[in-house]
């Protein structure tokens, strides 16, 4: 794929993080039910894919940004990459 496109950009967010922002972001008027099938779902499945894509994605990217600064923050470092580009 990298003939298709100049510039590849990995936000490197630790799994806890991600899921902890997943879970406020879609479940602020969620059940306790409803958060107990997404995490069911993220152990037996989503997690598989994040650590596909930690071990076949991360290591190709030209710039990997910490995924753990504040998502402004992470707008200016990808912003200045482009920029420099």
């Amino acid at each position: 794929m990298k003939d298709w496109y100049d510039l590849s950009i990995y936000i490197d967010t630790p799994l806890d993080v991600a899921q902890g922002r997943r879970i406020l972001r879609d479940y602020k008027n969620g059940t306790a039910s409803e958060i107990h099938d997404d995490i069911t779902f993220y152990l037996e499945e989503g997690r598989r894919a994040y650590e596909e894509m930690e071990t076949t994605i991360k290591g190709d990217a030209d710039y990997i940004v910490d995924g753990t600064l504040p998502v402004n923050r992470v707008v200016v470092l990808i912003l200045s990459e482009l920029r420099g580009r």
